[in-house]
């Protein structure tokens, strides 16, 4: 969270409950406000903060407003004992095992009484539903993409063969006029390439605008992640290229014995 605002009087920050992907779009400067306690009127400075809450976002907590020590002291001072509301908060720096789990468990059927008018809440179970909706909906995506992925690579394996014996006739005739293996190769090498690599791409320009419409709506930047599984998807494409380009060599050279 940021500093508060350095102003003449009082500053204070109002975090909302979510982050921007482009802090540039934000006007940080402080506005003058007015703060409300009862009869009591506080002229602030308020700046926005987006770094997140403090503390979770239920039971109808979706701003908070950060005070200076002086001033909430005196606002606390000021308003009576049923006005108040204590706030208790636990931070641990392993949150995410199974022991934070288990304690916040342990906490939550100990004090969570709505008849006592204590509320407790935690924020393991929601990241864990989080985890788990996301998960989800990773296998789904990784699943599909291997499908079109096998599919891509069936449709191009097919695409070469079964033109490989025009392609043998058409590599005969240039060798009758003279042009050598490493020149046949070459020629060949530069054809597949095209079509393998160049849908490659053409998806990877695609996915590229794509994660970026997703990071927009999630206020996250996700480029990197969808940079890093075309990464993995290039290297098994670069494989299957190298495995399939060997047998279409092969098999265009086997009918020729001087192309061999």
């Amino acid at each position: 969270m940021r500093p508060l605002p350095d102003v003449e009087g009082d500053g204070a920050l109002l975090a909302h409950p979510y982050t921007l992907l482009d802090p540039t779009i934000q006007d940080w400067n402080p506005k003058p406000r007015e703060l409300a306690v009862g009869e009591q009127i506080y002229s602030l400075a308020v700046a926005p903060d987006f770094s997140g809450l403090p503390v979770n976002e239920n039971g109808g907590v979706r701003h908070v407003l950060v005070l200076p020590d002086a001033l909430f002291d005196q606002i606390v001072a000021a308003s009576a004992e049923e006005q108040r509301v204590r706030v208790t908060m636990w931070d641990v720096a392993h949150w995410r095992g199974r022991e934070a789990a288990a304690a916040a468990d342990a906490l939550l059927s100990r004090f969570y009484s709505l008849d006592q008018g204590v509320l407790f809440s935690s924020a393991i179970p929601e990241y864990q539903r989080s985890v788990s909706g996301w998960g989800l909906a990773l296998f789904v995506g990784v699943f599909v993409s291997l499908v079109f992925f096998a599919t891509s690579c069936s449709v191009l394996y097919f695409r070469l063969f079964t033109e490989v014996d025009e392609d043998r006739r058409h590599f005969r005739r240039l060798q009758h006029l003279g042009v050598s293996r490493a020149e046949l190769r070459r020629v060949s090498l530069s054809q597949t390439q095209v079509i393998f690599f160049v849908p490659f791409l053409v998806g990877l320009m695609h996915s590229t605008f794509a994660m970026r419409a997703l990071g927009t709506l999630v206020q996250r930047s996700v480029l990197h992640y969808g940079w890093l599984v075309a990464l993995c998807y290039l290297g098994l494409y670069i494989l299957y290229y190298a495995v399939t380009y060997a047998f279409y060599w092969r098999t265009l050279s086997g009918g020729n014995a001087r192309v061999a």
